[in-house]
């Protein structure tokens, strides 16, 4: 710029010089015609040459800020801009501004275009900014829509004083933070998500704790008094003691699930599987576990079913455990000869779509409105429930259950009136022939089993339930064992194997694999996985591994017959 204000100086002098020369050139110097006219004629030439050198070097001066805005905008990341306080206008925009505002150097320059989405107005936060005389420290970090690429941007603008021989100009560095934000931001949500997680997890060690030492201390307690009464020969003092052994290990295991499923569902790994299955027969299932409890508060159990039973494609075992959940609430929460209704309604939307309405009420003790609110919240108890054992996880497992499966969980109720929880969920019906395994007409009695089991006292309650069901039982305890016992005997001679996974030596996967790559005509043998690893994953690597059923330890004689029945008619396995 100056060597153009230099050349502009030059020129102008020229004309001015030129021109008095032509003055006295005319009136005074030259007498002759021809040499005036000359002198005339060549004034013209010398105008264009002097427009000529003031052209090349504007040239050259365009070309110069052309390389430094190329090279500003190539090199660094920062946009620029030089403010003249005196002028109260931008003087220098750097180019690479239009990919971090969104908006041209020449409209930053013109000062249009310059209000952004939501409400930043660019020009008058950057005054605003300027007028409290700000250091050369201070910042400015503004959020809006970048124009261009029509995305959130975290811009930050540092105003630099240039004081430079007296002039009162400012240089404007702009810097786009959007991606520093950004990961500052997720890092802030993790670690506020770690320390609700650390929150969470010290609340169930609390509670849990409390939950399982109770029932745990009535097991070893009345364990030891089932010694005492049976050195006693007191007999029947030692089977009240073993029914509340039994009822209490019932409590700790159901306490362990709700934490397995509390944790599986808040930790979004709850899988769903799709299967067909007839809908109310899962309310007589519900009524065949729970009957003991029914009877014991001898409770007027009222079941309203449709004519029709439709059937629909769902998870069976996850709904049968949101009923369960609220039937035991329904119980627990009653009073000596109270009051449950259970109702199912549905109709057919589409086709083959079905709406289903599942209400279960009660008459217990109910609930207040305050409580209702924070009915869904982990370890919630009213004060007046604190008597009666929870974990406070039920309801909080249930509602995840409901929404796991897109439907959706409404209360009503009041204090000593009762309670009545509606479910709702709209489900896929089956328009296939009624594929449903008629398990209950299986007998079980006289068929083999081959069992992997290392752990002595599981090996025995195994043992013991199989016996029962009439199956003869073959006891091995680890995966070379039971490997030995299969390849040593005929092919077919047994029916089925229960394979324990963790076992020193070789452990059930690696054990299953072996027999399945073996080439005996009864390689195909159904396996069931029966072990203590009961997420989703230890199923589905239990599968992957070539088994064919899981069950998952504690486990009760009703689950493990039901198991071994389903997996045997699954397989078709024939000898």
């Amino acid at each position: 710029m100056k060597k153009i204000k230099k050349a502009l100086l030059i020129l102008s002098t020229t004309l001015l010089i030129i021109y008095a020369l032509y003055l006295i050139a005319y009136f005074c110097l030259f007498d002759n015609k021809l040499i005036k006219n000359i002198f005339i004629i060549s004034i013209p030439f010398i105008l264009l040459l002097e427009m000529l050198i003031l052209l090349s070097v504007i040239k050259k001066e365009h070309k110069k800020i052309v390389n430094f805005n190329n090279i500003i905008g190539n090199t660094f990341k920062e946009g620029i801009v030089v403010y003249d306080v005196s002028l109260k206008k931008p003087t220098y925009a750097s180019p690479n501004l239009i990919d971090i505002l969104g908006v041209s150097s020449a409209d930053i320059l013109s000062l249009n275009n310059l209000t952004f989405k939501p409400n930043v107005d660019l020009v008058s936060e950057i005054t605003n900014f300027m007028v409290k005389r700000p250091s050369e420290a201070d910042e400015l970090n503004l959020n809006f829509i970048n124009s261009k690429t029509k995305k959130l941007v975290n811009i930050n603008f540092r105003i630099v004083h240039l004081n430079q021989s007296g002039s009162n100009m400012y240089a404007i560095i702009i810097s786009d933070l959007t991606k520093q934000y950004n990961d500052t931001l997720l890092l802030s949500k993790q670690v506020t998500k770690e320390q609700e997680n650390a929150h969470k997890m010290k609340q169930i060690l609390s509670k849990v704790s409390h939950e399982i030492r109770t029932p745990l201390n009535a097991v070893i307690g009345m364990n030891q008094m089932v010694l005492d009464y049976l050195a006693e020969d007191n007999d029947k003092k030692a089977l009240e003691c073993c029914q509340n052994v039994y009822k209490s290990g019932e409590y700790l295991y159901s306490v362990i699930n709700n934490i397995l499923d509390y944790t599986k569902i808040d930790n979004g790994k709850m899988s769903i599987s799709r299967e067909e299955f007839l809908l109310n027969d899962i309310f007589d299932e519900v009524y065949n576990i729970l009957k003991s409890q029914i009877d014991d508060k001898k409770i007027n159990y009222v079941l309203n079913m449709p004519e029709v039973n439709p059937k629909i494609v769902s998870d069976k075992l996850k709904i049968t455990q949101i009923i369960i959940n609220l039937v035991s609430n329904a119980i627990k929460y009653n009073h000596i000869n109270g009051n449950i209704d259970v109702s199912l309604k549905y109709h057919y939307i589409e086709s083959y779509k079905i709406k289903t309405q599942i209400v279960v009420s009660d008459d217990g003790i109910g609930m207040s409105d305050d409580f209702v609110k924070m009915l869904f919240t982990p370890f919630a108890q009213e004060h007046r429930q604190q008597t009666i054992p929870s974990t406070g996880l039920g309801l909080v497992i249930t509602k995840g259950l409901v929404e796991l499966l897109d439907g959706r969980i409404s209360v009503k109720s009041r204090i000593n009136k009762g309670s009545s929880f509606k479910v709702e969920f709209i489900f896929d019906t089956s328009n296939k022939q009624d594929l449903k395994l008629e398990t209950n007409e299986l007998s079980l009695e006289g068929l083999k089993c081959l069992v992997a089991e290392d752990n002595v006292i599981n090996a025995q309650i195994c043992k013991h339930f199989l016996e029962s069901m009439g199956i003869e039982a073959c006891m091995t305890e680890d995966g070379d064992e039971l490997c030995d016992k299969f390849f040593t005997t005929q092919d077919f001679y047994f029916d089925f194997i229960l394979m324990d996974v963790q076992m020193p030596k070789l452990n059930g996967y690696d054990a299953t694999r072996k027999i399945r790559k073996s080439a005996r005509d009864d390689r195909n043998i159904p396996i069931i996985a029966f072990t203590a690893d009961a997420y989703d994953d230890d199923v589905k690597k239990a599968i992957l591994s070539g088994m064919d059923g899981h069950v998952s330890k504690p486990v009760s004689k009703e689950s493990l017959r039901e198991t071994i029945t389903t997996t045997i008619l699954k397989c078709s396995y024939k000898k």
